[in-house]
């Protein structure tokens, strides 16, 4: 009886639990050192106290009542409880609690052995917590999510899912085939047979698959197109089911449809535009001379042009003829905007040039009827600059107009540089009953005169930068001007040069004009 006493004592001394022994009145005779760990109260503190010391204030009443039945009973059912025990500091400590009784030499006695779970609450609220984040992020994400086990069914499903698939609630979907649930399509619109449901030998196979765009179906029979992905699940190195995800994108295939429809419509507009463009190019060209030299039986001067369109037509012109037998009448222009209309407005514009010009040596006189015929109703308030001169071939006389054109430049035989800076009215069709000024000037043999549109002063660079007037006047004194070809072609190369990789913005119009003087004075 001894040994087995002693063996008693020291498995109670040793044991992981808190072992706690009471007489028949509930006050403590026994408390080993696990309880003392857990609830740290040394033995000599705890043995003779009432059990209810250890037990927090709200529990207490209930405590003595239970106690006081087991009492009455004369045993407890060995229950085990999980309950809160009051720890020395004044905190509380969960603990699992199994009680007992007993009789020894006729008295009872009460066994308790106490656990502390208090790792094991917190692992069981960490999960709680994880389990509702988890539930939180399945019910507001946007996209419909269930999982299948290694049979393809159903073992659960977020709203989104119910609600996308119309079903009432999930029950209607757990324990379901994934075939059953969505109902693959064809492209020929027939369904998928079970065993071909992508989704499900995808993840078989341990792989996830995508697919961009496939018609899935309703309980009631509707279809949808819809974006979806599966996901495995692994454990030790076996797939035991997988994660899927799908997206009604419907909405976005209608919005995807009508963006292709609007870049089909802009890509037709654009090719409308470009014919017109290539039309108003056509128009462009076909108005200018391009033969030289345009005179050949006349010694008195030499003149040479060059028009190099940009991406967007625009309507810059040039042109030239006689008006008599001493005079020649030679004009530039730029029509704003682009296109048709602006080849169309500048036809007219050069058109009413010359006509007004065989009946008429005054070039303020000509730019003033022009202005008046293209000024009234011009609704779409379109103009063009214009500068027109009139040479007399045999005296090297210059009549000239200038309506809101790039000023030109004489260069004369000994080199110095003349700018013809008067302006004489605005440009042509933007203000009715607008009478123009003009100018004169002499060009002695050997002088050469330079007419150009804007598009060669503002050319730019790719770092934004202009050709300009300055660029253009070093560029003149430095040319040898006894070639008007050579002039108007080194003027373009240098253009386009300076403007390097940088789109072409605007026309570049030259036209150079060497004046030689009467044969009959050289003969002098």
């Amino acid at each position: 009886m001894a040994k087995f006493k002693h063996l008693l004592e020291a498995i109670v001394g040793t044991s992981g639990d808190g072992i706690i022994s009471a007489d028949a009145g509930g006050r403590i005779t026994g408390w080993n050192p696990s309880a003392e760990r857990i609830l740290g109260y040394r033995p000599d503190e705890a043995v003779g106290r009432p059990l209810t010391f250890i037990v927090p204030e709200r529990f207490r009443q209930r405590h003595t009542d239970g106690f006081a039945r087991a009492q009455a009973l004369g045993e407890t059912r060995g229950k085990t409880l999980e309950v809160a025990a009051l720890h020395k500091s004044g905190t509380e400590v969960p603990i699992e609690l199994s009680l007992s009784t007993g009789h020894t030499e006729g008295e009872q006695f009460f066994s308790a052995i106490i656990r502390d779970i208090t790792e094991r609450k917190q692992a069981e609220e960490a999960l709680r917590e994880s389990e509702e984040q988890v539930r939180l992020l399945l019910d507001s994400t946007a996209e419909a999510i269930y999982g299948i086990d290694i049979d393809g069914e159903c073992t659960f499903c977020n709203p989104v899912c119910v609600a996308m698939l119309g079903y009432d609630g999930a029950e209607d979907l757990l324990g379901r085939h994934i075939h059953d649930l969505i109902h693959h399509t064809r492209p020929d619109g027939t369904p998928y047979p079970a065993e071909e449901c992508l989704i499900y030998q995808a993840f078989r196979e341990g792989e996830g698959t995508h697919v961009d765009n496939e018609v899935l179906w309703r309980k009631d029979g509707t279809s949808f197109a819809a974006e979806y992905r599966s996901h495995p699940i692994n454990r030790d190195d076996r797939v035991i089911g997988a994660v899927v995800t799908f997206l009604d994108i419907t909405e976005r295939k209608r919005a995807e449809a009508a963006l292709q429809e609007a870049h089909q419509i802009i890509k037709d507009q654009k090719e409308r535009m470009e014919e017109e463009l290539n039309v108003g190019h056509d128009i462009q060209m076909s108005m200018i001379p391009l033969v030289f030299p345009p005179f050949p039986d006349h010694d008195e001067f030499s003149v040479f042009a060059a028009l190099e369109p940009a991406r967007e037509v625009g309507g810059d012109f040039y042109d030239y003829y006689f008006i008599d037998e001493e005079r020649i009448c030679f004009c530039i222009g730029d029509v704003s905007g682009k296109g048709v209309p602006a080849a169309l407005f500048m036809a007219m514009a050069r058109t009413l040039i010359k006509s007004r010009a065989a009946d008429d040596r005054s070039t303020a006189s000509i730019l003033t009827h022009v202005n008046d015929e293209l000024s009234v109703d011009n609704q779409s308030c379109m103009f063009v600059t214009v500068f027109a001169v009139i040479l007399n071939i045999r005296t090297g006389e210059l009549l000239y107009t200038n309506a809101g054109h790039n000023p030109p430049y004489i260069k004369r035989n000994d080199g110095t540089l003349q700018c013809l800076d008067q302006r004489h009215g605005p440009v042509i069709g933007a203000v009715e009953e607008m009478v123009y000024a003009e100018g004169r000037d002499t060009m002695a043999p050997g002088d050469l005169l330079l007419l150009f549109t804007d598009g060669v002063t503002e050319a730019m660079d790719v770092e934004d930068r202009l050709f300009s007037e300055h660029r253009l006047e070093q560029l003149l004194t430095s040319m040898d001007t006894d070639d008007v070809d050579k002039v108007v072609d080194g003027t373009v190369v240098a253009v386009k040069a300076f403007a390097g990789e940088a789109e072409q913005a605007d026309d570049i119009t030259v036209l150079a004009l060497a004046f030689h003087g009467s044969p009959e004075d050289a003969d002098h």
